[in-house]
């Protein structure tokens, strides 16, 4: 409304009120209802016509209803040949009206700065969604897989551990005898992976200074000034885009300044 005002010289001269936006909006809503998905696929097609770079995959079940979803831009893919050492991976966010898991993989880079490596939609948690995603997520980015894949796994428990993989072992062995946990499924398992969550085992590998998914907590409520649980598909990835231009817009400035000032 403040637009129209603005164009029109006055709220007098636009000729309709709030409720008539309002209005407007749900009967648009009400028309396109079903076609979201449709809608999204175009989208992505457009990108991919404006630019031969951007990658894209979504599938259906067998009842034809939306269920996966894959795109990462030219941009996003360059990114990723120059800081995919490690990736940060999270999954707490979920903003769209169907409630669908919403997927970045982001990692930083040479300004310390969150950069997108690629986004996905999944329709739930299930590990056949996941393998889905990472495996689309490979095929399009150049240089194979990362060295290190951070995940959303509660980091508390390492804060816990020594810095050395001796001390850890005997720490370890010492609190299952005390407890009497010889037979815990979950820390059988847990002790399994050690190497993938205990920092000590981990000391030999370049991580940029991320131990957890903090780095994907932080720019989710970035994208959260941009996208809410209202939005549509086309909505939320059309929205999505814009936060993630402002967020490239920030790298750009950064670019600049180096090469134009004195360190």
């Amino acid at each position: 409304m403040s637009i129209f005002e603005v164009q029109s010289g006055g709220l007098e001269n636009v000729g309709s009120g709030l409720q008539d936006l309002y209005n407007t909006e749900r009967d648009i809503r009400t028309a396109l209802l079903g076609q979201d998905a449709d809608m999204l696929y175009e989208y992505f097609q457009i990108q991919q016509q404006k630019n031969s770079g951007f990658m894209f995959t979504m599938e259906k079940d067998d009842e034809m209803r939306f269920t996966h979803c894959f795109w990462a831009d030219a941009t996003a893919r360059k990114s990723y040949q120059y800081f995919g050492d490690i990736v940060v991976f999270d999954t707490t966010y979920n903003t769209n009206r169907y409630r669908m898991i919403f997927a970045p993989v982001l990692g930083v880079n040479h300004h310390k700065q969150t950069t997108l490596f690629g986004c996905g939609l999944l329709s739930d948690e299930s590990s056949e969604s996941f393998e889905w995603l990472f495996k689309e997520w490979l095929k399009a980015m150049p240089g194979g897989p990362s060295k290190m894949i951070i995940t959303d796994q509660d980091p508390a428990m390492t804060k816990a551990f020594a810095n050395s993989p001796e001390e850890f072992e005997a720490k370890w062995a010492d609190v299952v005898q005390k407890a009497n946990l010889f037979s815990n499924e979950w820390l059988k398992a847990m002790y399994k992976i050690r190497e993938r969550w205990i920092p000590a085992y981990m000391k030999h590998m370049f991580s940029a200074h991320m131990t957890s998914s903090q780095r994907a907590e932080i720019s989710h409520s970035f994208f959260k000034k941009y996208v809410s649980l209202n939005n549509s598909l086309y909505d939320f990835v059309t929205r999505f885009a814009r936060g993630l231009s402002h967020i490239r817009h920030n790298e750009y400035d950064l670019d600049h300044k180096d090469l134009n000032e004195k360190p």
